[in-house]
């Protein structure tokens, strides 16, 4: 039982399968769905990707990215080029990116159970043996799934590590954020081209852009909570006035719509580990870094 279909679990769940387990992958949401994320792939992952059979689609609807900028406030720039001869970077939603990873699980022999959310871990005997999960919005609804082995892989909010593991969170209140854009290609320029990793720095935080596969402008990045909970402002108000210092922000947030971010509370650098046999943890329920 893998929890979580994100990139790690999918992964799992594909690998595991076609080495002939029987693997059910569980998650609470319906693919494919946004996901607050950068929206790039280093080149470190191509042979993971070519073992899993999906590099070759990921790399034709991609695009390669061969840069990376950081902008001060004020405007000064640091550009760097990545390895010219070496394989591109790539950016891709995670729109795309995890339906691909999650269709990919399930050619691959898994069971793939969309829209159900973890409520309770099953333990007996002191080891865990599956999960009961209840259908999204419908808390009557409930299936009890039994496994020799369950996986978390439900991220940093994840339900299985809460209930059976030991968690440790430090780091200052940030709270991550993104949205894609669509406009006219002059505006979404003025942040960032095409092959490019252009990274804003402000205080507290950052806001990274880049050029996702459909064209659009994903920008995304983190900013202290404190910003957001004073006055109890919007996401895009306290954006709009954090970003003050890079104009070409600003612009594109001028063509904001209400309603059209999405955010995550509580940012910040965590690990746990499995209090109990039958269980494991990976990915971002496993750990994260320093956002």
């Amino acid at each position: 039982m893998i929890v979580g279909a994100g990139p790690a679990g999918s992964t799992l769940a594909a690998l595991l399968a076609r080495d002939g387990w029987r693997v059910v992958l569980l998650d609470a949401t319906e693919f494919p769905r946004q996901k607050i994320c950068g929206e790039h792939l280093s080149a470190t992952t191509l042979p993971l990707l070519d073992r899993l059979g999906v590099r070759e689609t990921i790399e034709r609807e991609a695009i390669p990215v061969r840069s990376h900028a950081i902008v001060l406030p004020g405007g000064r720039r640091l550009s760097v080029r990545f390895a010219p001869h070496g394989a591109p970077a790539i950016a891709i939603s995670r729109y795309r990116l995890d339906q691909l990873l999650v269709e990919r699980a399930a050619n691959a022999g898994a069971i793939v159970i969309e829209s159900h959310r973890v409520r309770e871990v099953i333990v007996e005997h002191g080891a865990v043996c599956g999960v009961i999960a209840h259908r999204t919005g419908l808390r009557s609804q409930s299936k009890t799934f039994r496994a020799h082995l369950t996986i978390a892989a439900d991220g940093r909010r994840s339900i299985v590590a809460r209930r059976v593991g030991n968690s440790m969170r430090y780091g200052r209140a940030l709270i991550g954020f993104n949205r894609h854009f669509r406009s006219d290609g002059q505006l979404l320029h003025a942040v960032t081209v095409p092959g490019a990793l252009t990274m804003f720095s402000l205080p507290g935080g950052y806001i990274g852009a880049s050029i996702v596969e459909d064209g659009s402008l994903n920008l995304c990045g983190v900013v202290p909570a404190k910003l957001v909970r004073s006055g109890g402002r919007s996401i895009h108000d306290t954006l709009y006035g954090w970003a003050r210092s890079h104009r070409e922000l600003q612009s594109v947030l001028e063509h904001d719509e209400p309603g059209g971010w999405l955010t995550m509370a509580d940012v910040s650098t965590q690990w746990s580990t499995p209090a109990k046999p039958g269980v494991l943890f990976i990915g971002d329920a496993l750990a994260t870094i320093d956002p």
